[in-house]
């Protein structure tokens, strides 16, 4: 029992290192608005596979709060995938996984599940919404 235990936790201990070097660790320090926001370090990241409304336009104001409470100073993984790293504004495309309740979501995939966002087909987000942030 005692082996079987140690080796779990050899395994559970080699999945939390392997996922940060693979998922790196950032905070979110800012928040543009409900797909857009920056991290330590002054990096902009554009939510993949989402369109919030704009400023000035219905629904920015719920979903720019929305994503404050949820990811304000809070630390992320960032996911890439094959569209490329930056969109032509120099903004870091990614999906955004946050912890909530000691488990991974990606936030991109809950904002549009709650309706704050629409889907946004340029950058879908259907290649990686039911994938885990550690595999």
């Amino acid at each position: 029992m005692k082996l079987w235990m140690l080796f779990l936790g050899i395994v559970l201990a080699a999945s939390a290192a392997r996922a940060d070097e693979c998922w790196p660790l950032r905070t979110v320090v800012r928040v543009i608005d409900g797909d857009t926001v920056v991290l330590d370090g002054g990096e902009h990241v554009r939510l993949l596979g989402i369109d919030a409304p704009e400023r000035r336009q219905q629904g920015w104001r719920k979903a720019t709060d929305a994503v404050k409470a949820m990811l304000l100073h809070h630390r992320v993984m960032l996911e890439y995938d094959s569209h490329g790293r930056l969109d032509r504004y120099g903004r870091t495309l990614a999906y955004l996984w946050y912890e909530d309740n000691d488990a991974w979501r990606m936030a991109n995939r809950d904002l549009l599940a709650r309706g704050l966002v629409a889907c946004y087909t340029r950058f879908p987000i259907d290649e990686c919404i039911d994938r885990q942030p550690i595999p």
